[in-house]
This record gives structure tokens, sequence and C-alpha cells, in this order.
């Protein structure tokens, strides 16, 4: 629940991936558990790695019930910019939360597209 250690988290282990691709299955596979920070996380992870085989997995956690996992999949599919995520991203812009439709607007902008 710590946030310095949550965004220390991230960071290193982004840089992990980034060097060595060593987590991207766990991340990938944290995208299906059961805790919303642990998503989220991984998430934040894969997008600022551009993990690109992370896309239907992020695409899937865009349906989540955690609004904070909805928009940093959203971010993440931005990061990453496969134009696959163009259309579930288009869904996310009408998303009930204010800031999930906000990061899916940002993401489509990151795919040349507002």
């Amino acid at each position: 629940d710590d946030p310095t250690l949550r965004l220390n988290a991230v960071r290193f282990l982004t840089e992990v991936q980034r060097q060595t691709g060593a987590v991207e299955k766990d991340l990938i596979d944290a995208l299906d558990g059961s805790d919303p920070l642990s998503r989220s996380g991984a998430a934040q992870v894969l997008g600022q790695a551009e993990v690109a085989a992370s896309v239907p997995a992020l695409l899937g956690a865009t349906k989540s019930d955690a609004a904070e996992v909805r928009w940093n999949a959203a971010i993440a599919l931005g990061q990453i910019g496969r134009a696959e995520s163009r259309g579930r991203l288009q869904e996310l812009l009408t998303d009930t939360d204010a800031t999930v439709a906000y990061y899916a607007r940002w993401a489509l902008k990151q795919l040349g597209q507002t």
C-alpha cells in the first residue's frame, strides 16, 4: 500500500524487463491476479517496458471492475502503441470513470488518433 515502495517496484521491474525480458511472463500473468494493486502495477511495468506481447492481456485488463486497473491498462496500451488497441480504447472513451476515459483519450493520441 506504500506509494513510494510501489513506485520503486515499478521502476525496478521496468528496468529488469527492459534489460533482460525476465519478468514478462510473470507480469502478464499478474494481470489476471486477484489484487487490483498488483494488476495495476503489472500494467504500468508492461507499458513502460513496451511489451508488445502483453497487448491481448492488457486489452482484457481494460474490462476489470477496478478503475485503476482499467486506466493503467489504457496507459500501457498507449505506451506500447499497437493499432489493435484502438477499438477497445475508443470504447473506454465512455467509461463510467472519468479517469479511465481521460487516459483512453490520451492513449488514442499516442496511437495518432484523437
